[in-house]
C-alpha cells in the first residue's frame, strides 16, 4: 500500500496513544491495529521516500505524547 504525508498526519491525530492501557480488548485491539498500520507507513517511507521518510519521523515526534 501506498501513503501520503497527509494520511499519516491523520493516522497520528486519530491514533489512540494510550491504548496499552486500556481494559477493554476491543479498544486495545483497535489502538494495536492503528499502531501497526503507522508502523507499515513508517517503513514504506523508509524504503521509498528518504525525504518523506524523515519527515514522517519528525511528526511522529511531535504527536506521541511524552513517555510512551
Amino acid at each position: 500500500m501506498k501513503y501520503t504525508l497527509k494520511e499519516f498526519v491523520v493516522m497520528l491525530q486519530k491514533h489512540d496513544w494510550s491504548y496499552q492501557y486500556s481494559e477493554d480488548s476491543k479498544y486495545w485491539e483497535r489502538g494495536r491495529k492503528q499502531a501497526e498500520e503507522i508502523s507499515k507507513a513508517r517503513r514504506y517511507f523508509k524504503e521509498n521516500c528518504v525525504e518523506h521518510a524523515a519527515i514522517a519521523s519528525v511528526l511522529f515526534d511531535e504527536y506521541r505524547p511524552v513517555g510512551i
